[in-house]
Parts: C-alpha cells; structure tokens; sequence
C-alpha cells in the first residue's frame, strides 16, 4: 500500500510539472516556472495541490505581451504598413494624367492575313 501512495504521490508531482511548464505566464500568476517547479518537488503532494487549484480558480493575471504575433494578419504593426501601401497605391493611380493618344480602345487593328489554301 505504501508503494501505491509513493507511485500516487509522484505521478500528481509530474502532471503538476508538465501541467505549469505548459501553461502561460498569466496562469502562473507571473511566478517564474522554477518556483512552482521548486514548490512541487519540495511539498510532493501539497505543492501540486496548490499549484492546481491557483491555476483553475480566480481570474488570470494581467496579460503577458507575446514577443511576436504567430502570423502576419494577426500583426497591428504589418496591417498599419499594408494599409498605408494601399493607400498610396491609391494616390498614385489617382494622381496619374490620362493619356488620350494611347487609348487601348482606338487600336487600329491589324488586317487578317491571306487564308491559306486548302
């Protein structure tokens, strides 16, 4: 039965282990990861215990800003710069005086060829 408890014991304190070093910042609560690490192997049991029960109750933390967006959409600073480009393209095309002597419309057409013989 001891052997039981020790396995029971051990295999809450690597679920803790691998449940904090998962999670995000906002859900430790702004701790580094080696404290609650340092927490679950110094108090086996409790240590899990109260690290499970910080991280599903109470409202997260304040927001940790992420280093960089995961895709280009999702970046302010991308779509500020795509914007802007658009519109200055914009500008351009608007900006541009129409020449009237090289109207696509009053192409003389080439004259169709002799048929060949059949």
């Amino acid at each position: 039965m001891r052997q039981v408890l020790a396995l029971l014991v051990l295999a809450t304190v690597i679920y803790g282990i691998v449940d904090c070093a998962q999670a995000d910042a906002r859900t430790r609560r702004n701790l580094p990861l080696w404290v609650w690490v340092a927490l679950m192997i110094l108090l086996p049991f409790f240590g899990t215990v109260i690290w499970l029960v910080v991280s599903r109750l109470g409202k997260p933390g304040p927001e940790v800003p992420r280093s960089r967006p995961v895709a280009p959409d999702d970046d302010p600073e991308f779509l500020r710069e795509l914007e802007r480009r658009r519109r200055a393209a914009q500008q351009n095309n608007q900006q541009k005086p129409a020449d009237d002597s090289t109207d696509a419309g009053d192409a003389v057409e080439d004259e169709p060829g002799p048929t060949e013989p059949r």
